[in-house]
């Protein structure tokens, strides 16, 4: 009896070992494939966008070197945005690997040649994400300087109609929110935010139409319902599942949380492509855009 269990058992472990091992593979490619581009046309108060607005991408979630990610894809997706011709371009953080000081799983200076070739009228801009705050924030910041690339640390900049704030990275206090809105205001034009995570998506104040994201990967690893309430990657939810991908609008704002370019933890994503957006702005009293 003992003997016929043994064969038994030895098929259903190579039948798991085989599914796990076709579905890592599917999911490592789906990892590394080109990322979608999601486009979308948000309508902002007042005017001064022009008659075919201000086209951004929104772009997240690098970890360069993981192995989803090597320099030569980064290169490669660098070449996709520039052909859809951005007037900006927005970087919303986790631009490294790695979730400790001195990882040697980060290594920042390797996104200077690849960022540096973006081109973007209006500027490349970034602002810090929880990996870049936990393997070494100076050194995500020197590799961003040396590709000529700012970072809004809680503070904001005008472009065109809009005055944009960036928080420094996740874990963005309420005194830290307050400063990034209290510069955009002095700056005029309409508030927009860009932060690295959704956490803090419900502080902002009726006057900020627009809120823009990314950190949750879309999921990465989407299951069903299952992923509505836990995130499979580390067994916790950290942000209202409803803000886990794609355009949310409520409060009298909109989000957009992009699922962003790599993965961490593992390198593969199911059911939750990379992704970028390139949103055009367009103002209400402008003419034309329609």
């Amino acid at each position: 009896m003992i003997g016929k269990k043994r064969p038994r058992l030895a098929r259903t472990v190579a039948a798991v070992l085989a599914t796990v091992l076709v579905v890592a593979l599917y999911g490592f490619s789906e990892a590394r494939r080109d990322p979608v581009v999601r486009r979308v046309t948000v309508i902002m108060p007042g005017g001064g966008y022009g008659p075919h607005g201000m086209r951004i991408a929104l772009v997240s979630d690098i970890h360069v070197d993981n192995l989803a990610m090597p320099v030569s894809r980064l290169e490669h997706i660098v070449d996709l945005i520039n052909a859809e011709h951005p007037d900006l371009v927005l970087l919303d953080g986790d631009f490294v690997n790695g979730t400790s000081e001195h990882d040697p799983a980060a290594h920042p200076a390797s996104v200077i040649e690849p960022l540096s070739r973006l081109r973007a009228p209006l500027g490349v801009i970034g602002v810090i994400g929880n990996h870049d705050y936990l393997t070494g924030i100076p050194e995500v910041k020197a590799a961003l300087r040396e590709a000529g690339i700012p970072v809004l640390d809680d503070s904001a900049v005008r472009i065109g109609p809009i005055a944009l704030a960036g928080l420094t990275e996740t874990f963005a206090t309420r005194t830290q929110f307050r400063q990034a809105m209290a510069s955009a205001r002095s700056l005029g034009g309409t508030p927009v935010i860009v932060a690295h995570a959704p956490d803090n998506v419900r502080w902002p104040a009726f006057d900020v139409p627009l809120y823009l994201t990314g950190h949750t990967h879309c999921g990465q690893i989407v299951v069903g319902p299952l992923s509505n309430w836990i995130n499979l990657l580390d067994g916790k939810q950290n942000y209202d599942p409803r803000y886990r991908c794609g355009i949310v609008r409520d409060w009298g704002r909109i989000t957009i949380v992009t699922g962003g370019l790599g993965t961490s933890h593992m390198p593969i994503r199911i059911g939750a492509p990379p992704d970028f957006w390139m949103i055009r702005l367009v103002g209400e009293k402008d003419r034309g855009w329609r």
